[in-house]
């Protein structure tokens, strides 16, 4: 198998200009990268994961991304004034219908957009990609998914 030397940039958690922009050393050195072998367990996997929620953080943080609107948070203390008698203006239900209503419609919209990304991150990871691979002096052109390509595999790229 042969051995590709690239440049490789260590930094401290920022890209290499940042990191050069905020003053931090910066060295260069060379990796090696070997093709057609597992370097699994120094890089990360291929999956892509575009969601920003999960069953059970979803109700917490749409509220918080809601909430965190100026208007809204406003609109939520007006409601929450209604209840303290000296605050109380007219009936609660108009104060806390229309924000109901548009939390909920806020909700339900999160909740379609994250399963629109899940589903096209499933499209993707789920793509068919031509590995190539070396197996007793033959080049063999194995299928394989998306999220399962890794640092140093070889990969056949066609037209379109």
């Amino acid at each position: 198998m042969q051995d590709i030397q690239a440049n490789n940039t260590k930094h401290k958690g920022c890209c290499y200009k940042l990191g050069k922009r905020m003053g931090y050393t910066v060295s260069r050195e060379e990796r090696m990268i070997k093709l057609c072998s597992g370097n699994d367990m120094w890089y990360c996997s291929n999956y892509s994961d575009n969601c920003r929620y999960n069953w059970f953080t979803f109700v917490p943080v749409a509220l918080f991304n809601y909430f965190k609107v100026f208007f809204n948070l406003y609109f939520l203390a007006m409601t929450i004034s209604q209840f303290i008698p000296v605050f109380d203006v007219g009936y609660r239900f108009t104060y806390i219908a229309p924000l109901t209503a548009c939390t909920i419609f806020f909700l339900g919209k999160e909740m379609v957009d994250d399963c629109k990304r899940r589903k096209g991150d499933a499209e993707t990871n789920n793509l068919l990609y031509h590995k190539q691979q070396i197996h007793n002096n033959d080049l063999l052109d194995i299928p394989t998914k998306w999220q399962d390509l890794r640092v140093g595999d070889i990969v056949k790229i066609n037209p379109d």
